[in-house]
Formats: structure tokens, sequence, C-alpha cells
């Protein structure tokens, strides 16, 4: 492990270990994951938040690890927010 002359940054870069932190990434994964398990979602939006746990689990399991969880958290919360259906109206009003 020490019988080379690349820094540690080198190594991670060429092994692949870098963590995936760039929103514009993760916002790709998201779309792909919420796309795909949309019972999770729906599950989500009725109140069972242990939903966001398995659709960041799919994230890091696509990612195979690399994406940043605590961003990714955010940003699925902050989507699922965004997202939420509009109260429905009256038809009578």
């Amino acid at each position: 492990m020490f019988d080379t002359d690349k820094t540690p940054e080198a190594l991670v870069d060429e092994h692949g270990f870098r963590q995936v932190a760039q929103s514009d990434d993760l916002a790709k994964l998201l779309d792909s994951i919420l796309a795909e398990h949309a019972d999770a979602v729906e599950n989500y939006r009725k109140g069972k938040t242990e939903a966001a746990g398995f659709l960041i689990g799919q994230a890091m399991r696509i990612s195979k690890g690399k994406a940043n969880p605590k961003l990714l958290r955010q940003m699925l919360e902050a989507r699922l927010a965004n997202e939420a259906p509009a109260p429905k109206s009256d038809p009578a009003v």
C-alpha cells in the first residue's frame, strides 16, 4: 500500500473512491430513484417516513456507496416537500 509515490488524492481518483457530492449528479440520481420507486414516494407522502430511508438506500446502492448520504437526504426531503400534491379544492365553491 505504501509502495507508491502517488498522493492520496491521486489514489482516491485512480480507484474511484471519491464521494459524489455534486448537486447535479445527485439530482439525476434522485430523479431515477423517484421514478423507479413511485410506490415508496406515495408511502412517504402518506406518512410512512421510513420510505425515505428506503429511497436513500436505493440511491446509495446505485451509486455504490459514493453518494453523500447527508446531502442526498436533504435533497430528497426538499424534493418530496416541493412535489407534495396540492390540496383538493371544493368544487362547490
